[in-house]
């Protein structure tokens, strides 16, 4: 474990601090120090040295909080710093979850930009649902990232999603079809779904929806066998990505109607999922006539 030295806290008009190394990192609980400090970019592994979570408190002049992580940073510490525009947060229990959001909640026209990861040790299941349209409507979330069961997204409202340019969804176990919501976030670039973000078995992408959207993931979603595009649908996407779901029949037909896809990755597949992507012997694959306009298609060999 690397440590960072006692001596970098002594610099009272340090205005940056960036610690964002590879490997964990080893923090002395002074950060306090640097009463002048804007802004601080944590290393994603880090902890304090001697043991307890890291204090932010006298920090009155920071901007700008990286990798942040509540069970290793004083979230109490982060609700006093009166300047605090930029978050980026890994959140691990309830409690957390709901003092931050309603801190940014309360300062929304000071926050220029917040992303929130959500860990998988907690849930947003019934009792959460409440908390997560609360999150939602943060003005500046526009990184969400949520690797815990979700079971249900809220209803697409105006007041929701607005600024969201990036979603992950993992293991969220979602019992209905996403993308009837996901398609009307007016500012969505990237996609992605993992591990059973989504248990249902049919997938719809309507025409005129996903507008902005660049890049889509369909990832390990073990119950899919059917996902239909309409004409008109993600028609600014550029880069799709298709793995792990062993029950989807085909490739979608309405791809042939997006001319904007530049590439198409297919990673581990069923082997005749595959095959009706490829050209063998100058004989088209079934799907071949949907993807060849495609002009990077990448087929994963395993």
């Amino acid at each position: 474990m690397k440590e960072l030295p006692p001596s970098v806290f002594e610099l009272p008009c340090l205005q940056s601090l960036n610690l964002d190394v590879s490997g964990d990192l080893g923090l002395p609980n002074t950060i306090y120090k640097l009463r002048r400090l804007r802004h601080l970019d944590l290393a994603i592994f880090h902890n304090v040295i001697g043991g307890g979570k890291l204090k932010f408190e006298g920090l009155n002049e920071l901007e700008t909080i990286n990798w942040f992580d509540t069970s290793l940073d004083d979230t109490t510490d982060l609700l006093k710093l009166p300047k605090l525009q930029r978050l980026n947060a890994t959140i691990r229990d309830e409690e957390s979850l709901i003092m931050i959001v309603d801190f940014i909640l309360n300062h929304q026209d000071q926050f220029r930009e917040t992303k929130l990861f959500i860990n998988r040790s907690m849930t947003l299941e019934n009792d959460g649902s409440t908390l997560f349209m609360k999150m939602l409507r943060i003005v500046s979330l526009s990184d969400l990232r949520i690797y815990c069961r979700v079971g249900k997204l809220p209803a697409y409202e105006t007041e929701l999603w607005q600024s969201m340019v990036y979603l992950i969804l993992e293991g969220c176990y979602i019992d209905e079809d996403p993308m009837e919501i996901l398609e009307n976030l007016p500012m969505l670039r990237k996609l992605e779904l993992w591990d059973n973000a989504y248990v249902g078995e049919q997938m719809v992408c309507r025409a005129s929806g996903f507008p902005k959207l660049t890049n889509l993931v369909v990832s390990t979603l073990g119950n899919l066998t059917e996902w239909r595009v309409e004409k008109g649908a993600m028609r600014s996407l550029s880069n799709l990505y298709i793995d792990g779901c062993d029950k989807l029949e085909m490739i979608p037909e309405g791809l042939k109607f997006i001319s904007t896809l530049k590439i198409l990755r297919i990673g581990s597949m069923p082997e005749e999922f595959k095959n009706r992507a490829r050209v063998v012997d100058d004989r088209e694959g079934e799907d071949y006539h949907k993807i060849k306009h495609i002009p990077s298609i990448q087929i994963s060999q395993y």
